[in-house]
C-alpha cells in the first residue's frame, strides 16, 4: 500500500510539474523539481499501478500510459544527452539515440520490445508494430490536424526523416518528447509548435500507442 501511495504523490507532483512548465513558451528543457524516488522504485510501484487495474479496463490502462509517458518518463529522462550511438538504460547517465530513448523506455516500463534491434530499425517499422490509426504525410499542418482528432490523453509515436519521439495530446497543448540530436541537446519535451525538429521535418509518419489495444495489454500484463 505504500508502494501505490507513493505512485499517487508522484502522478500529482508530475501534474503540478507539467503546470509549471507549460508556462514557457518554448522548450520544456528539464524538470523544475528532482524525482520524489530513484527510477528503478518508480518502474517498481509502476508495475503495483497496474496490477490494481482489473483485465479489460482500458479506460484505466490508458490513463496509465498517458500518465508514464507524458510526465513520468520525462520527469526523469529529460536532460539525458543525445549521442547517434548512445544505448544508455539509465535516466542521466550516458547517452541516448532517439530510437533508444523509444525503446528502452517502453521496454522499461512493460511493453514486449526488442530494444537494440527495434531501435536500430526505421521509425515506421516500430510505429507500424505498436500503433494504429497511422497518418502518413509531408506537411505539419496535417499531423497537427490528425492530432485534433484524437481523444485527450493519448500517446503517440512519430517518426520523421532521420528522427523520432513521443507525442501526447494534452487538452489543446501537444508535445513531442525526443531524444534531441539539434546541438547534441538531449532529450527534451516541447510543444510541437515550437519544435526545430518538426518544423525542418519533410516526412512525418504518427500513430497511436493508447488505441492499439494488444498491445496496451501486453503493457499492462493482462
Amino acid at each position: 500500500m505504500a508502494i501505490f501511495n507513493t505512485r499517487v504523490y508522484i502522478i500529482l507532483l508530475s501534474t503540478i510539474v507539467g503546470i509549471s512548465c507549460q508556462s514557457s513558451p518554448a522548450n520544456i528543457h528539464q524538470a523544475t523539481t528532482d524525482p520524489v524516488i530513484s527510477y528503478d522504485s518508480f518502474l517498481n510501484s509502476l508495475k503495483v499501478q497496474k496490477s490494481a487495474v482489473d483485465s479489460g479496463d482500458y479506460k484505466k490502462a490508458n490513463a496509465s500510459l498517458f500518465q508514464t509517458f507524458h510526465a513520468d518518463v520525462p520527469q526523469y529522462w529529460i536532460g539525458t544527452s543525445w549521442d547517434f550511438n548512445g544505448t544508455t538504460q539509465e535516466p542521466g547517465k550516458g547517452d541516448i539515440a532517439c530510437g533508444y530513448f523509444l525503446t528502452t523506455t517502453m521496454q522499461q516500463t512493460g511493453y514486449d520490445i526488442k530494444r537494440i534491434w527495434m531501435a536500430q530499425q526505421a521509425s515506421s517499422v516500430l510505429i507500424k508494430q505498436y500503433c494504429s490509426d497511422i497518418k502518413i504525410s509531408s506537411k505539419l499542418g496535417s499531423i497537427i490536424a490528425y492530432l485534433k482528432s484524437q481523444p485527450d490523453s493519448s500517446c503517440f509515436i512519430i517518426g520523421l526523416d532521420f528522427h523520432t519521439g513521443f507525442v501526447t495530446k494534452n487538452g489543446t497543448d501537444m508535445y513531442i518528447i525526443h531524444s534531441n540530436y539539434i546541438e547534441n541537446e538531449g532529450v527534451i519535451k516541447e510543444k510541437i509548435e515550437h519544435s526545430k525538429v518538426l518544423k525542418n521535418n519533410k516526412y512525418f509518419m504518427i500513430g497511436s500507442m493508447t488505441k492499439r489495444k494488444d498491445h496496451i495489454a501486453t503493457w499492462m500484463s493482462w
